[in-house]
């Protein structure tokens, strides 16, 4: 089968190199800058005092916004593009996690329209420009200071939606472990589950048959498997971090993604979850992921399950296909459950069966069904919130 495909990402790493850069970096596309933050722990960590340092000796006026919450809200998308257009912003300065990066890409969209973000966000009205956008990561997690996209949700209909496109990738994204090292157990933990997520979605998809992607994954999942704990219980494991933070980066650049289908559907199983409960993506990715793996193993998966025990979690090649599949979801299980001590089932959480048959509707409202390795229909969404319980 031929293979044919664009690998383009525009964006420009500096890796552990703290924010030395920041400042020429910004001037490159203006004089006046939005800072996109939340909390307290940019200014306590001194990472505030570094970047205004930077802007300050580049003559560059700073803005701060700290409107942003976690699952980032369309009302505060407004509020930062309407702060944008009447101060004239030229580029925006995103310092956090996914939250914050995924908010600045949404604002700098919103900006070239005089509206609700809503209407680009649900796909009413196109967009095809943004801001530039420089990204200082301080969350291993979704990935977002090196990809095109962002999750936004809406409070008032309860919706998660994706915004993606070529130009929102980050102009430059600057990558220090050690901004990592006060991140707390729990968040770190849900970041190991996030990445995790994020490789066997591409993994678990139809593809044309590059190899070189499919030990791509494989690495990245025994990576995370090696340093994830290890970045939890050692928090300034500098090894630990730095493997976890370039790790989160590849699992979502496109690359692991160039010869597949890209239909995902653990994501959108946990993004309504987040949206109607408003929990941490990566804590509902570690719910689904076990129960959506048992739920797509069968007779076509078996090989691919095969090949990741194999080659990702090294497990005996004796075993046979049934049982290797097996073992890789226990694996992920005592992961998730015991080793990084994420909430096991929906129940933890407080969580019944009130709103699932009205979430697996709008999982099926586009298409009939929930697309993905294999299509999903209502009774299957139905099932796998169930087996989360």
């Amino acid at each position: 089968m031929e293979i044919s495909f664009v690998y383009d990402i525009p964006t420009k790493v500096f890796f552990g190199n703290d924010v030395e850069a920041l400042g020429e970096q910004v001037s490159c596309y203006g004089k006046k800058a939005l800072l996109i933050y939340d909390g307290e722990h940019v200014k306590k960590s001194g990472l505030f005092d570094k970047i205004l340092k930077q802007l300050e000796k580049n003559k560059i006026e700073m803005l701060e916004f700290r409107d942003i919450r976690p699952n980032p809200r369309h009302t505060d998308i407004n509020k930062g593009a309407e702060l944008c257009r009447a101060r004239q912003i030229d580029v925006l300065i995103a310092v956090g996690g996914g939250s914050v990066i995924d908010s600045a890409k949404a604002i700098g969209s919103a900006y070239y329209y005089d509206g609700n973000c809503w209407d680009i966000i649900s796909g009413k009205v196109p967009h095809c420009r943004c801001l530039p956008i420089i990204a200082v990561s301080t969350i291993s997690a979704t990935g977002s200071e090196m990809d095109n996209g962002a999750v936004i949700t809406n409070e008032e209909t309860k919706e998660k939606r994706v915004l993606a496109g070529q130009e929102l990738y980050p102009v430059a994204a600057f990558m220090e472990p050690k901004l990592t090292y006060t991140v707390s157990k729990r968040q770190t933990a849900c970041g190991v589950a996030d990445i995790i997520a994020h490789v066997l979605e591409e993994y678990f998809t139809p593809h044309t048959g590059l190899t070189i992607v499919d030990s791509v994954m494989e690495g990245l999942i025994r990576t995370m498997l090696t340093y994830g704990p290890l970045a939890v219980e050692q928090p300034e494991n500098y090894e630990a971090r730095a493997n976890m933070m370039w790790s989160a980066a590849w699992a979502i650049n496109g690359f692991v993604s160039l010869d597949r289908s890209h239909n995902w559907s653990m994501h959108p199983l946990g993004h309504e979850l987040s949206a109607y409960y408003d929990l941490t993506h990566g804590i509902t990715l570690a719910i689904v992921m076990p129960r959506w793996l048992k739920y797509i193993k069968d007779d076509q998966s078996l090989p691919l399950f095969r090949k990741l025990g194999l080659y990702a979690f090294m497990l005996d090649p004796n075993l046979s296909s049934e049982s290797m599949a097996n073992e890789v979801i226990c694996q992920l299980e005592n992961l998730f459950y015991q080793r990084l001590e994420l909430p096991s089932s929906l129940r933890e959480l407080n969580i019944n069966d009130e709103h699932f048959e009205e979430m697996a509707d709008k999982l099926c409202e586009d298409e009939g069904c929930l697309n993905g390795y294999r299509r999903l229909n209502k009774t299957d969404i139905l099932t796998i919130y169930r087996q989360c319980l």
